[in-house]
């Protein structure tokens, strides 16, 4: 056995320095290292002591597949923020779209800060932007702005629409999404049971999805 330092015993990140096997050049040795996965390797003493080596290779593939991740649900969540981009200044701007009455309709503008999409883009993603929460302005009645926007789940989101319309179900009156949230049932079925088939309220909340039913609804 050499007389340099043995690194016997020590721990290197994931590694343990089980028993140097071999000397390769002057100063230099090999060991075999046990690591935290279970898998062995043989490193040298250089590496080990100079902090180049951590594992016998599993941290490096573990960082590899976050990093995959994190770049694949960037690109998901850029993509939808676009979405996001395009429908609200569609509804403000373009006369043709179905909301427009709502929105542009009434005066609502996207500010020009917003008009660049890099400029809403990372507005989203400093301001608590999640891939289930939804655009929505504080004041209904003001312009898509930094300033008079935020972040919702559904929910709420519904609840602070113009156009809302207030349910009366067993003595209690409350929104549509109230409703749905506190009752466990479907949002858009019971909204076209209501809206779009005529059902009372207390049908559309209480009745099963039977063959008659589907076919009503479809």
């Amino acid at each position: 056995m050499s007389k340099h330092k043995n690194l016997e015993g020590q721990r290197f990140g994931r590694l343990l320095a089980v028993e140097e096997i071999e000397h390769i050049a002057p100063g230099i040795y090999n060991y075999r290292c046990k690591c935290d996965c279970g898998n062995e390797a043989v490193v040298t003493n250089v590496r080990l002591s100079q902090g180049i080596t951590h594992s016998c290779g599993c941290l490096k593939k573990e960082l590899l597949v976050k990093r995959n991740k994190e770049n694949s649900i960037r690109k998901t969540d850029n993509q939808r923020i676009l979405r996001i981009w395009r429908a609200m200044k569609h509804r403000c701007e373009f006369p043709n779209d179905t909301a427009y009455q709502y929105y542009g309709g009434k005066g609502i503008k996207v500010c020009e800060e917003w008009q660049d999409f890099n400029n809403f883009q990372k507005w989203c993603l400093t301001s608590g932007y999640s891939d289930v929460l939804t655009i929505d302005r504080k004041n209904p009645n003001k312009n898509y702005s930094p300033e008079n926007c935020h972040w919702v789940d559904m929910t709420e989101q519904n609840n602070h629409k113009s156009n809302n319309k207030m349910l009366e179900y067993q003595g209690k009156i409350q929104s549509l999404a109230q409703w749905c949230k506190e009752l466990g049932i479907d949002y858009a079925r019971t909204k076209a049971r209501i809206n779009t088939c005529h059902w009372s309220v207390k049908d559309a909340f209480e009745k099963e999805k039977y063959s008659q039913i589907t076919k009503l609804e479809n």
